[in-house]
């Protein structure tokens, strides 16, 4: 129903639309405020800067920004939170807060800041310094959104990488041949080969270096004459040569076969050794059954002890036999130097030898009798002939040689067992290893934030927040649950801290869910389509998948662990930044979900990719996709984004003049300056 004027002066220089709002479905899931963007730190094409960006946003409407930086504090030159001065801070803040737009934070430079686990990609190990450097980097990064007023800062969570096919989440949908023709589990989510070609891990927690094992050849600790190569030896003897290679074969497992069989034979009992009446480590506690993540640790130390015992036993075998040779040649060393010795005074010698055999004798030792006789035979031969006397010599300097030799390299053996003592002692699972140390980087990160608010007392407009961006599948942290475990979990580690500093254990337990907070991109969720019952034809595929989508939303939800959204669409499940609506996400359907359980977060899309098909439609192609309503000039109700799009705001009449590209050239459009038939200008 249109405007009414009460009287004549009411009416305004142009006609009155009659507006007609739509009677909407259902009612919108954001108003158009809670709607914004994201916007990079430096345009890569037009180069423009932070500001500008920002400006540029606001212009287009953006209620909410997010800021994503692009250079590494690590990086000499270029930007970041390093290179933005407390003017530039300044004018993003008054700028922000003239226009009425939220700047709700940060998003970490994804090509160096990944993870709080420490694990560095290149060097492929656990480093507490490259936990340090990403601390440092969230530590500038909650600065300089606190200067802005506050919000979150997030990292993509890259922890670490692990294997989908035995996760406990990753469900088992039936059977399937692998490549050797062996049935094994189907899983809901699948990568070709993983099983074959993805390692087993370990880490020295004392270096942080790590180590990949074969999974198709490990030790088997369940060989049947893993202790006893006599026996082996034994039952072998009259079999063939085909039959011993077939059993000797079994000395090696999977690492598959090896954790069902460790299942199979319930090694759960904490195991005492009847040696040193301690409990063995390498067996699971039994309140630890249900915990998948616990059991492949407990396999995975029964695996450690095969592997280190091996590399022991080997080392020490070859100790022995240096020893073995060293003793040889120091005592032909010893008597090659008794008879150069002796040669000072031989009737003596003599003497002392022959005493030496009567003894033997007396003894009834035939042995020593035969090995003193030749003594003095070849010291009788050494006293009559120069030549043999300088052989002595020859000899003398040969094993003296040797017995120094063998005493280094029983030296470096020794060294060597002892470096394998070591390793064996600090060899852990590299999946809880680092899972731990991401839940306290986490736990570090969230406590700066905590530090950071109370210093600044109540300047700030919003909480500083921190916390993990869910990643992608390949790493831990890319799934809904890894994405929980890490935010309740450090959540956990900063409550206990706070409570040990002396803060009130409830306000302890709000501090750490104020401060450790997700982001959750729509996006990175999508691309686990790319594994997902990849034999299902397409069309059932996505409609299958996008229902396990939801259903992930909703325990995210559930848990009340996000802070915000960021809004980004895929065509095919590969990773891209679509706006949303764009491709084949529910992310309509997801917001829903998360404000139907109190979510009130901002939401802001991501989907820049599509900027160089029309400059807005990161943004404009997110009202569209959910619709927000619009306040009227006239104070009508809302209506729907989707009313006014590609028409003209306000009314649904002509314009009363030429727009855009209908217009003439102004230099042409001058009917009343002549030509055939002019125009008067009254």
């Amino acid at each position: 129903m249109a405007y009414e004027p009460t009287n004549s002066m009411d009416r305004g220089y142009t006609p009155v639309a009659d507006i007609k709002p739509q009677e909407a479905l259902e009612e919108p899931v954001l108003t158009l405020n809670q709607i914004g963007q994201t916007v990079v730190e430096t345009d890569p094409i037009s180069g423009k800067n932070m500001l500008q960006n920002v400006q540029a946003a606001i212009r287009g409407g953006a209620g909410n920004i997010q800021i994503v930086l692009s250079t590494s504090r690590k990086q000499p030159m270029g930007g970041g939170s390093k290179a933005t001065g407390k003017e530039v801070r300044e004018a993003l803040k008054e700028v922000a807060l003239a226009n009425q737009t939220n700047l709700i934070g940060f998003e970490l430079p994804t090509g160096a800041v990944t993870n709080l686990s420490g694990f560095d990609m290149q060097q492929r190990r656990i480093d507490e310094q490259a936990q340090k450097e990403n601390l440092d980097e969230i530590r500038e990064a909650l600065q300089f959104a606190a200067d802005l007023g506050g919000g979150e800062v997030d990292l993509v969570s890259f922890e670490f990488p692990r294997a989908l096919f035995e996760q406990s989440w990753n469900h088992t949908i039936g059977e399937t041949k692998n490549k050797d023709g062996k049935t094994v589990d189907k899983k809901m989510f699948e990568i070709p080969d993983e099983a074959v070609r993805d390692a087993l891990r370990l880490i020295d927690v004392e270096t942080g270096a790590m180590q990949e094992l074969p999974r198709r050849r490990l030790p088997n600790p369940f060989f049947a004459y893993r202790d006893d190569e006599r026996k082996f030896e034994q039952d072998t003897l009259n079999m063939t040569e085909e039959e011993v290679a077939k059993l000797n074969l079994k000395r090696y497992i999977t690492w598959e076969d090896f954790l069902k069989e460790f299942k199979e034979k319930e090694m759960f009992k904490n195991k005492i050794d009847s040696q040193t009446n301690k409990e063995n480590p390498a067996y699971l506690n039994p309140k630890d059954r249900g915990n998948d993540l616990k059991v492949r640790e407990a396999a995975f130390k029964l695996i450690r002890e095969e592997i280190f015992a091996r590399e022991l036993s080997s080392a020490r075998s070859n100790i022995a036999r240096t020893r073995s040779f060293l003793e040889g040649d120091r005592e032909r060393l010893s008597h090659l130097e008794e008879n150069k010795k002796g040669l000072e005074n031989p009737e003596e010698t003599r003497i002392k030898i022959q005493r030496e055999i009567n003894d033997a004798r007396a003894a009834n030792n035939p042995r020593e009798t035969a090995v003193n006789e030749q003594r003095l035979e070849i010291f009788e031969e050494l006293l009559a002939s120069p030549e043999k006397q300088k052989d002595n010599e020859i000899k003398i300097k040969q094993f003296d040689t040797n017995v120094k030799d063998y005493l280094k390299e029983i030296q470096q053996q020794q060294q060597s067992v002892a470096e394998n003592e070591r390793r064996k002692n600090n060899a852990q699972f590299f999946e809880t290893h680092a899972r731990d140390m991401a839940i306290k980087g986490y736990k570090k990160a969230g406590m700066i934030a905590y530090e950071e608010q109370k210093a600044r007392g109540k300047t700030l407009k919003h909480d500083l927040m921190i916390g993990p961006e869910i990643g992608w599948p390949q790493y831990f942290g890319g799934h809904p649950d890894e994405f929980i475990d890490i935010i309740t979990n450090s959540r956990r580690e900063m409550e206990h801290d706070l409570v040990q500093e002396g803060v009130n254990p409830v306000e302890a337990k709000k501090s750490a869910a104020q401060h450790i907070k997700g982001i959750f991109d729509t996006g990175h969720l999508g691309m686990w389509l790319e594994h997902f019952k990849t034999d299902l034809p397409w069309e059932k595929r996505v409609k299958e998948f996008n229902s396990w989508y939801l259903e992930q939303v909703q325990k995210l939800a559930d848990n009340d662990l996000i802070s915000g959204v960021q809004a980004v669409d895929t065509a095919t499940g590969a990773h891209a930044h679509l706006p949303p609506g764009q491709g084949i996400l529910p992310i309509k359907d997801a917001v829903k979900i998360l404000k139907d359980k109190g979510f009130t977060g901002p939401v802001v899309s991501e989907g820049h990719e599509e900027e160089k098909f029309g400059q807005g439609r990161i943004l404009m192609k997110a009202w569209q996709h959910f619709d927000p309503k619009l306040r009227t000039q006239y104070g009508q109700p809302g209506v729907p984004f989707s009313s006014i799009h590609n028409s003209y705001v306000g009314g649904s009449y002509s314009p009363q003049y030429m727009v855009a590209s209908v217009a003439p050239p102004f230099g042409e459009y001058r009917p009343w300056a002549g030509g055939d038939q002019p125009i008067p200008f009254e």
